[in-house]
């Protein structure tokens, strides 16, 4: 099934990027049914505002099933939403962007997370502490206890 642009309103485009995140974050993720799914949706509603509370490649990212393919895959077509930190509890207590969510996968590779790290190396520092506490925690070279927070 395929939509018009005109068939879309905004609880309709979350509804469909829910279809979408569930697919991401099921058994069933592949290549190629992934592409298939995408194909439905215009693009806009893929990579527009509603994205940051239906982050379907946070879910992807996630997945055991993941691959460098499908990673690459959604780098191409879709490179915005790699510095999207997203609104939704991944299950860490905190927002995170999608390196996060790779961080948290015990079967991604490290050729994956090097590729999302070169691609937002900014998110390497925004999720541990707040911004004005990182210099405080790296300052003198040597490891001290996370802040309270």
């Amino acid at each position: 099934m395929s939509y018009s642009d005109d068939d879309y309103d905004v609880s309709h485009q979350l509804d469909l990027l829910q279809e979408l995140c569930d697919f991401c974050a099921s058994d069933d993720l592949s290549l190629s049914k992934l592409q298939e799914k995408i194909s439905l949706f215009p693009s806009y509603v893929i990579a527009g505002n509603g994205y940051k509370y239906k982050p379907f490649f946070h879910k992807i990212c996630l997945n055991e099933n993941i691959t460098m393919e499908i990673v690459e895959y959604i780098m191409y077509e879709f490179p915005e939403l790699v510095p999207v930190k997203s609104e939704e509890d991944h299950g860490a207590g905190e927002e995170m962007y999608p390196l996060h969510c790779l961080c948290y996968n015990e079967n991604v590779s490290s050729s994956i997370i090097k590729l999302i790290m070169e691609q937002y190396p900014d998110a390497l520092l925004e999720f541990a502490y707040p911004n004005d506490e990182i210099e405080n925690y790296f300052d003198d070279g040597e490891y001290d206890e996370p802040p309270e927070g």
